[in-house]
């Protein structure tokens, strides 16, 4: 079944974005008027983050949420066959000090947040880098779509492990020098150990802090 799907996200990634981009409108019209694909979580969750706008407001957010959520899954299946020249093309990044750094023979750990599509960020980081990037990732649920992803991610060689891998493989992964990113912003996979605190009026569990790993 992975190569059939993978298959199908081959043939699809070979059409021009401005032809995906036209599905993606498509896809977005139906996750949100026909199956309404987790809406009454995410309308939900804007009513508590933003108590003061009207309910007309927060559909906008909620319309303009799904659009980026349905791009960022077609710009990745895109990656597929997208060339190098392309993918410069759409993503950039200043990677100086960082290599300055390497350079010293410090290993480095990048923390980002989930505010563009985090698939470009790690394939421009580990194409500019000069030390082995290493990217801690949460597996997809279904095994099909994470190994077609898994293998988008590992393009330039990110080296890849499974949050719930971190701890057994750190020491393994780590003996040579290395740059670490981790998208911060991640639900904690034990609440009992995060920081809680409220977030946009609902208390929410933080990371404690990603250097405890290590």
């Amino acid at each position: 079944m992975y190569y059939v799907v993978y298959g199908f996200l081959w043939l699809c990634s070979l059409l021009p974005l401005r032809v995906l981009y036209l599905f993606s409108e498509l896809f977005y019209g139906l996750a949100f008027y026909v199956f309404k694909y987790r809406r009454k979580v995410v309308l939900s969750n804007l009513q508590i983050a933003f108590p003061e706008k009207s309910a007309k407001e927060r559909i906008r957010i909620a319309k303009s949420f799904y659009r980026n959520f349905i791009d960022t899954f077609i710009e990745s299946v895109k990656l597929i066959t997208m060339s190098d020249r392309q993918i410069e093309k759409h993503s950039s990044g200043e990677f100086d000090l960082i290599n300055k750094l390497a350079d010293q023979g410090k290993n480095i750990h990048v923390m980002a947040g989930h505010q563009f599509n985090w698939e470009f960020g790690n394939l421009i980081f580990a194409k500019h880098l000069k030390v082995p990037f290493v990217g801690v990732y949460m597996p997809i649920s279904n095994k099909i779509l994470d190994r077609v992803f898994y293998n988008i991610r590992k393009r330039y060689g990110t080296v890849l492990i499974s949050a719930q891998d971190f701890k057994d493989k750190r020491h393994e992964v780590f003996a040579k020098q290395y740059t670490l990113g981790l998208a911060a912003d991640q639900n904690p996979g034990d609440p009992s150990n995060a920081y809680w605190m409220d977030f946009m009026g609902k208390p929410a569990p933080f990371v404690t802090g990603p250097a405890k790993g290590l």
